[in-house]
C-alpha cells in the first residue's frame, strides 16, 4: 500500500477451512496473515486489468508447470522449422513417431493430472504454441472436434503437429474418426473411449 492511502475496515466472512490456507500460505511466505491477503488482491487485481480471471490464470498456470515437467524448452519458431526442415527430408517416418509418442505421453500425463484432459490439450497448445492462431474443442452429435489454425506453421510443422495431437489422443484412450492437415490447419474428429 502506498503512502498517504488510508485503509478502511471491512469484515468479509469467509470460510474456516480458507482461513487456515491462508495462514498456512502467509506462514510459509513469512508475511503476517492481513499483508499476506493485501498483496494476494493486489495481485488478483492486477490480473483483472489484463482482462483475464484468476481461475483462468491459475489454470494457465498449471498448464505453464505441466509443460516444465514434461521437460519442455522454449524454441525460437526459426530454429524449430530450421531444424524440423533438416531431419523431415532426411529421416521423416522416424521424426513422426516421435511426435506421436512424444503425444502420447502427454495425452497420458493430461489424463492423470486434469479433470478434462481433451480441453487441457487445448489449452496447453494455445499456451504453449505461440505459432498457433486459434485452437478450438467442440462436441457435435457425440463426435469431438479440434481445429488448429497458423498463419506461421510451416506444412512439415503442421504434420508433425497432428502426429503429436493423435498421439495424446491415443494416450488419452480416444478413438480418432477422422484427420487431415494442410499447411497451417489441423481438423481432428474424435470421440472419447470410456
Amino acid at each position: 500500500m502506498s503512502v498517504g492511502q488510508s485503509k478502511s475496515k471491512r469484515l468479509i466472512p469467509i470460510p474456516e477451512a480458507l482461513l487456515r490456507g491462508l495462514m498456512e500460505a502467509s506462514s510459509n511466505e513469512g508475511k503476517p496473515l492481513n499483508r499476506y491477503i493485501e498483496e494476494a488482491l493486489q495481485q488478483a487485481i492486477k490480473v483483472f486489468e489484463t482482462g483475464q480471471n484468476l481461475k483462468g490464470m491459475v489454470h494457465y498456470f498449471e498448464i505453464l508447470q505441466s509443460q516444465k515437467a514434461s521437460g519442455a524448452i522454449f524454441t525460437p519458431l526459426t530454429v524449430f522449422d530450421f531444424m524440423t526442415s533438416k531431419v523431415y527430408i532426411t529421416d521423416k517416418e522416424k521424426l513422426l513417431d516421435v511426435w506421436f509418442k512424444s503425444g502420447k505421453w502427454y495425452g497420458k500425463y493430461l489424463t492423470e493430472k486434469f479433470e478434462d484432459p481433451v480441453q487441457a490439450l487445448a489449452d496447453l497448445l494455445q499456451a504453449a504454441r505461440w505459432d498457433l492462431n486459434e485452437v478450438n474443442v467442440k462436441e457435435i452429435d457425440g463426435k469431438i472436434k479440434l481445429r488448429c489454425t497458423s498463419t506461421a506453421l510451416t506444412k512439415e510443422g503442421t504434420e508433425l503437429l497432428l502426429k503429436f495431437i493423435s498421439g495424446a489422443l491415443d494416450g488419452m484412450k480416444c478413438k480418432i474418426l477422422k484427420s487431415e492437415f494442410m499447411k497451417g490447419l489441423i481438423l481432428v474428429e474424435f470421440t472419447l473411449c470410456t
